[in-house]
Formats: structure tokens, sequence, C-alpha cells
């Protein structure tokens, strides 16, 4: 098979290749076993000094669930996020080195995804608005009232008022203009966050945990965002230990943008009007209405001392059950995030539609298979409506295929 490598420059290639792996959660031995070769000709290849060949390639692409097409792109790899993560993932590895390689996988699933997004707003010509404020300078500020300015700021930035935020991560992308992912990240990590000048401000979620739990995560990395751009941040669950500054203050922050406490204070004092002291059962309607986990709900009125300190830890012990309360509650559990934004995902459906890319290319961006591609395209020909400047009418457009569900 005729692949044309030698016009490719094999230091590019070698990143690709790199990233591809990292992103497969392979090393460098397994890669090389894989080929039959020695771990040295890997490495040579991964650093652009001994050029790949077409057999090998081929090999490495099906090892690492990737395609050639993502593998031998035109544009040079924009770089960045995992250089700037290196730093990172050396000083967390020390501390914790069970969890080095997964967070290393998940910068590397974050940068392509957010270069694959990259590319198809060149293709389609249709870069992603940004509306990024200057950087929140919060020296000097203790942690908390930090978190009050700052969310108080971009509620009013954004026209957000004192409700309760309807799909904070829609807002975000199209309001802010952020690439947020939902991948499949190691249980440990919440999410991750990161910045360069190309590829903008990146986040991943974890698809694993419930959409609430995702829905926090976001608001703390979009903290970082506005505070300490360029510094990447991966969110680690902390079962004990100090808790530094910075992530006291992103804690606080996603609090306070999900649960203003006007509006919290206000919802709860007129059920109380309405309905009396409210019951267990009261305060898990109500934590639904703020679209957030019972545990944040609660520990939100705790820290408004609109309850008393330790409710929750003392239902905990009770072993009160909020997944089973809200079955019997009747509220319908939310759908997980998608994996792509729908903007994304219909820049690559329009770039299929009008022939810029192929189906296999179609199928490698959205990370499924072609015949799910088909389903969606069929379906946004048909729903898709033309806008007065001739452009698809893309915020009516509903998917019925799931392709987060649906990977390769």
């Amino acid at each position: 098979m005729t692949l044309g490598l030698d016009s490719h420059d094999p230091t590019a290639l070698g990143l690709r290749l790199q990233v591809a792996r990292k992103a497969a959660r392979l090393t460098q031995q397994e890669a090389a076993d894989h080929l039959g070769v020695a771990r040295t000709t890997i490495v040579a290849i991964e650093k652009g000094e001994r050029r790949i060949q077409p057999a090998e390639l081929i090999a490495l692409a099906e090892r690492y669930a990737a395609s050639v097409h993502d593998l031998l792109r035109n544009r040079p790899p924009t770089g960045g996020l995992d250089v700037q993560f290196k730093a990172y993932f050396k000083k967390r590895g020390a501390a914790d080195p069970t969890i080095g390689d997964h967070m290393e996988q998940a910068a590397a699933l974050l940068q392509q995804s957010a270069e694959n997004y990259l590319e198809l707003e060149e293709a389609m010509q249709s870069p992603l608005p940004r509306n990024y404020p200057v950087e929140y300078d919060i020296g000097g500020l203790a942690p908390e009232a930090a978190a009050d300015e700052v969310a108080d700021a971009e509620r009013r930035r954004l026209g957000l008022g004192d409700a309760p935020l309807g799909n904070l991560r829609e807002t975000l992308e199209a309001e802010v203009g952020l690439r947020i992912f939902s991948l499949e990240l190691d249980s440990r990590v919440s999410g991750l966050f990161g910045y360069t000048d190309e590829l903008g401000g990146c986040i991943a979620l974890n698809s694993k945990h419930p959409p609430e739990r995702q829905r926090m995560s976001l608001a703390h990395e979009y903290a970082h965002f506005l505070t300490a751009r360029l510094r990447p941040d991966v969110q680690v669950f902390r079962h004990a230990g100090r808790v530094p500054d910075t992530e006291r203050f992103a804690e606080a922050f996603a609090r306070r943008l999900l649960m203003p406490s006007r509006t919290v204070t206000r919802h709860l004092r007129n059920h109380i009007k309405n309905h009396g002291t409210p019951k267990v059962a009261d305060l898990v309607h109500l934590s639904s209405y703020f679209r957030v986990s019972f545990e944040a709900y609660v520990r939100r009125l705790e820290e408004l001392q609109v309850i008393g300190a330790g409710t929750y830890d003392r239902l905990q012990f009770e072993n009160f059950k909020p997944r089973e309360a809200q079955k019997l509650a009747g509220i319908t559990q939310e759908l997980s995030e998608p994996r792509f934004p729908k903007r994304y995902i219909l820049l690559a459906l329009e770039a299929l539609d009008r022939g810029l890319i192929t189906e296999g290319q179609a199928a490698a961006y959205l990370a499924t298979d072609r015949l799910s591609v088909r389903d969606l395209s069929a379906q946004y020909k048909r729903q898709a409506a033309l806008t007065e400047d001739g452009e698809p009418g893309w915020s009516s457009w509903q998917m019925d295929v799931d392709v987060s569900v649906k990977a390769r």
C-alpha cells in the first residue's frame, strides 16, 4: 500500500504516533512488541529520527485504534497541552505514582480531541468564537471570598442572572468559546484543563461520573481557566490531606456558580412559606432543581448556615441513599453528557455533506463506525434547516444516535 510517507515530516508524524499511543494507554515496549522490533526503534520513530514504513504505520494505527488519516494529517500537530502537562505529571507522579500514566493518557485524549475540533473548524472556515475575560486577580483574597467575587462577576458578564443554569456545558461552549469533551478517564480523575493560544481553553470531563458530578467538575475547571489560564490542572479525588488554596477556590467557585447564595436561600424560604419546614425528601427535590448532587446541595446549605453543620454526614451515617430517594420521588436520572460538543458533531457532518471529508474520515473524527455516521448524516439532512444567511440551522438539530457509546 502506497502512503506517500516520504512527503510527510517524520518529526510531526512521530509526535502524532506518540499521542495516539498514549491515548491508547500503551507503552513504547508494547508498541515495539506489536511490530516485532526493539523499543529503541519506537523511540526513534516517535522522535522523527527514523522513518516509519507503510506496513508499520498501518499496524500501529490498528493497534492504537486510530486511523491512518489521523496520523497523516496535512497540518502540523498543534503542540502545547501534552508539553504543559509534563511537569505537572512528574510532580503528581511523585506523590501518587499509580495515577501518572492515567493523567498522561487523559492529556493525550484531550490534545487529540481538541486538535480534531480545530481541524474541522479550518476545513469549514468556521472558527470557534472566543469571549474570554481578562484573568481575574484573586491574590490576597481568601479562597471563599475570591470565589464569591469571581462567580458573581462571571454571572453578570455572561448575563446569567441568579437563576439555576440549564446546561452549563452548552453555555460555556457557546458564550465563552471553550472546547469541552466527556472522555473515559481514570475514576479518580474528575476533569482536567489546559490552554494554548491555538487551541484555546480545553476541558475534559470524566464520562464515568454522573452528569451532576461532571457539571461540578466543569465549573471547577472553569475556575482555573478564569484565574490561571496558562497553568494546567487535573482534578483528582482526595481522600484526606490539606487542600491547596487554588483547589479550595475552584471548589468554592463551582458551588457558587451553580448555586448562588441569593437563589438558594430565596428558593428555600419560598418552600418553607408554602410547605413548612423541609424534610429530607424535599431536599432531594430541591437539589434536582439546581441540577447538582444531593450532597453538593446539602453541603451548600450547611455552608450558608441554613441548616446545621454536619447534616449530610449524619444522613450518610444513617445510610441514607439519595439515588434510591430520587427513584421513589419520581425524579428522572439525567442522560450522560455526549463525548463531543454538538457543534463539533455538526461540523463533521456538514464537512461530510459538502464533500470536504470522506465517510471514513467522519467516522474517525466522531470515534464511531461508518454505519453510525450514515445514520447521523441522514438525520442531519432531514432536520437541518437553512437560516437567512444560508447556514445550517444547527440549534434546532436533534440527534437520535448517541455516537459517544458507539466508539470503535
